[in-house]
């Protein structure tokens, strides 16, 4: 599957993923990208997913995670 995407002014939606570490380290790393806060749901409660988590709080941005719930 090939998907183009294009620039936009605001983005704001819901995406569902299946948990793991992986894809837990890439939604911080957005939310910290991000304008505003973000809800990361399914996050994975390992030990270099908080590691990771704390490097991200350190640095000065725009964006923050305000809550994260465990993988079900």
């Amino acid at each position: 599957m090939e998907v183009t995407l294009t620039s936009a002014k605001n983005l704001r939606g819901v995406i569902t993923v299946p948990g793991d570490k992986s894809i837990s380290h890439r939604s911080l790393i957005l939310a910290s990208l991000a304008h505003g806060r973000s809800r990361i749901a399914n996050f994975s409660f390992s030990k270099d997913c908080f590691s990771t988590m704390n490097s991200l709080r350190s640095r000065e941005g725009n964006g923050s995670v305000t809550d994260v719930s465990p993988i079900a």
